[in-house]
C-alpha cells in the first residue's frame, strides 16, 4: 500500500468518525410548547404577604447538581438560614 492510499484511507475514516460524533451529540431533546413556562408567574395566586419563608431549588444538568436557595421570615426580618 503506497503513502497516497494511507493518507486518504486515514482522511476517509476521519470524516466518518466526525460524521458519527456531530449525528450522536446534537441536541435531540423533545420541546413542548405546553410546558414552556418562561417568563411567566410561578403561582398567579400568590400572596407575598402571607409568605413566611421561600425555597428555591435549581438544576444545573453539566454538572448534574441542584442548588437550593432559602429564605424565611424570623424575628421580624428575613434571614438566609
Amino acid at each position: 500500500m503506497n503513502d497516497l492510499i494511507k493518507t486518504l484511507l486515514f482522511a476517509a475514516v476521519a470524516l466518518v468518525l466526525t460524521g458519527a460524533a456531530l449525528v450522536s451529540t446534537r441536541d435531540r431533546a423533545y420541546r413542548d410548547e405546553r410546558f414552556n413556562d418562561q417568563g411567566q408567574e410561578f403561582f398567579a395566586d400568590f400572596d407575598p404577604e402571607q409568605c413566611t419563608d421561600l425555597e428555591v431549588d435549581s438544576f444545573d444538568p453539566s454538572t448534574a447538581t441542584a442548588h437550593r436557595f432559602q429564605v424565611m421570615w424570623k424575628d421580624k426580618k428575613w434571614v438566609i438560614p
